[in-house]
């Protein structure tokens, strides 16, 4: 059976602009669509994933963070790709500036909205780390991942070249919860590692360093990058060598299920003991006030959500020849 990847290649909420990765990975090869209609892309990614599973070709799909659906599908094999933009990302000019102004208008800023509740979120998150931060033995970190790196490299020789690295997202927040494809990802990784911690305990330094570091081996590296807040990692995989590193706090906690499964715990290792019980009641209210914040935004995507499918569906019926062309013409670009 051929390779089949979900994962996000961007996310709404870290600022106000739609921050996409995939535009620094995505093929030559590659079809855009400008704000299409939900359905109608459903039926012509539907009709490529099929002719790629027919033909046994690795197959990659990209999800929306907005609602999970399939919002572009990767062929690595073919070097090829199909990608949506949105209509409601501020900054960008779409139709409904010109036939629905007023409906635009309010996309755009209950899209703002929610960016606004989230980049809050993320205030109160950024306060519990600083706690942590204070307690944290950093040289103590560094050298836990030197020795990981020691153990994870032995015998290896750096490539003439570095590895090429693919940044994506595993999850986001969306209107169906939070949305996380960590299993399915490392589901035939070899070797799984389960980084444990508070905010601030230097999770995403430890995995920026190894991701560094694979790279400079020649390594391939898939870089998955935290939904609220993109310059902090939360997952390193180098598939070529049978590893995985993630970090496996909530909202994305996991505990191990297989034997080679292996815990690093860097509140455990790089924190003074009694921190957690010394802050209590501050980190009580701190998560308490960071999961009300990420409700609110929630409720805002969910808002988001409706109006945008409101205006899609009072638009007039496609013209199915129309349509069956353009079906067509992503078939030939994609396949040949």
């Amino acid at each position: 059976m051929s390779e089949k990847l979900h994962y996000l290649t961007s996310t709404l909420v870290p600022q106000y602009t739609e921050y996409r990765i995939d535009d620094q990975c995505m093929p030559e090869k590659c079809i855009r669509f400008n704000a299409f209609p939900p359905l109608c892309l459903c039926d012509i990614f539907a009709a490529v994933a099929e002719k790629a599973e027919k033909e046994n070709l690795p197959i990659h799909f990209l999800h929306h963070p907005l609602d999970d659906s399939i919002h572009g599908i990767y062929l690595p094999t073919l070097q090829a790709a199909l990608t949506q933009s949105d209509i409601f990302i501020p900054g960008e000019t779409s139709f409904t500036d010109l036939y629905a102004a007023s409906h635009a208008e309010k996309l755009k800023k209950t899209f703002f909205d929610a960016v606004t509740v989230f980049n809050s979120a993320r205030t109160f998150h950024n306060l519990e780390e600083e706690i942590y931060i204070q307690h944290m033995d950093f040289s103590r970190a560094d050298l836990l991942c030197d020795e990981f790196l020691s153990r994870l490299l032995a015998g290896r020789i750096k490539k003439e070249n570095a590895g090429k690295a693919y940044h994506r997202f595993f999850g986001a927040a969306s209107i169906n919860g939070n949305l996380c494809y960590i299993p399915q990802l490392t589901e035939t990784v070899e070797k799984r590692y389960f980084i444990k911690g508070r905010p601030g305990t230097g999770k995403s330094t430890f995995l920026k360093k190894i991701a560094n570091t694979l790279l400079e081996y020649g390594i391939v590296t898939e870089i998955y990058h935290c939904s609220l807040d993109p310059n902090s990692l939360d997952m390193v995989i180098a598939r070529e060598i049978g590893v995985c590193l993630f970090d496996s706090t909530a909202p994305h906690e996991f505990f191990p299920v297989r034997t080679s499964d292996e815990i690093i715990d860097l509140y455990k290792e790089c924190v003074t003991p009694g921190t957690d019980e010394k802050y209590a009641s501050r980190i009580s209210e701190l998560e308490t006030t960071y999961k009300e914040k990420i409700t609110e935004g929630l409720t805002l995507l969910n808002e988001l959500y409706q109006t945008q499918d409101s205006f899609f569906g009072a638009l007039p019926p496609v013209d199915t020849k129309a349509f069956q062309l353009l079906k067509q013409h992503a078939l030939q670009t994609i396949f040949g």
